[in-house]
């Protein structure tokens, strides 16, 4: 007969880590670094549970929605108001954004004695935004937009032009004024202004002041 050899081995025993669950989210509330911005300017959203949890779902509004975690950057193509929602684990909250129809915005303010018809621009007067109006002395326009190509540099300037018509001719401003881009500028124009005419000038003209046009 023959004899069965039986060999015990020592019982392995395989040890399993078990995972933590994330803690429950308490809150869906959130908050937003600006709630007024310029076209394409960043707005940072950070959800105030920050427990790791990957499901916090933003809708922006403005057709576009994303998953992912606690803190994102979005940028607004389009002038308007837009709601922002956060749902994470069957919480919601709101918050709403005002996006300002340009890439930065101005105001034309007449501190010059007399009556002045003004046309402004930014960067390009074949190109971008033309305004032209009529300015009693001491008054001041509207908030004007830019809607000009945006540089997305941090500093990003543009130039401001502008010309004033008087007794029919157009003269521009003569000195070069630069704008920052994603910011409100106040453009003054006084009777110290010196103005070129428009047409007709030679590389190095003669340029006159507001008064005494």
């Amino acid at each position: 007969m023959k004899k069965i050899l039986f060999v015990f081995a020592p019982l392995l025993v395989l040890s399993c880590t078990k995972e933590t669950a994330p803690p429950p989210v308490t809150t869906a509330d959130f908050a937003v670094n600006k709630t007024t911005v310029y076209i394409l300017d960043s707005v940072k959203v950070n959800a105030a549970d920050t427990s790791g949890n990957l499901a916090y779902t933003y809708d922006f509004g403005d057709g576009n929605t994303t998953t992912g975690r606690n803190a994102i950057t979005h940028f607004y193509e389009r002038g308007g108001w837009y709601t922002i929602t956060l749902n994470i684990d069957g919480k919601t909250a709101f918050r709403q954004v005002r996006v300002l129809p340009g890439i930065l915005s101005y105001q034309i303010k007449n501190l010059s004695g007399r009556r002045l018809d003004v046309l402004s621009y930014i960067d390009n007067f074949e190109a971008g935004n033309l305004y032209r109006k009529e300015y009693n002395p001491g008054t001041m326009s509207d908030t004007l937009y830019s809607s000009y190509a945006p540089s997305f540099s941090p500093d990003a300037i543009h130039l401001f032009g502008a010309s004033v018509f008087i007794n029919n001719t157009e003269y521009a401003l003569k000195d070069i004024t630069w704008i920052k881009e994603k910011k409100h500028s106040i453009m003054a124009i006084t009777d110290s202004t010196k103005v070129v005419p428009r047409f007709g000038f030679t590389v190095n003209p003669n340029f006159y002041y507001i008064k005494d046009l």
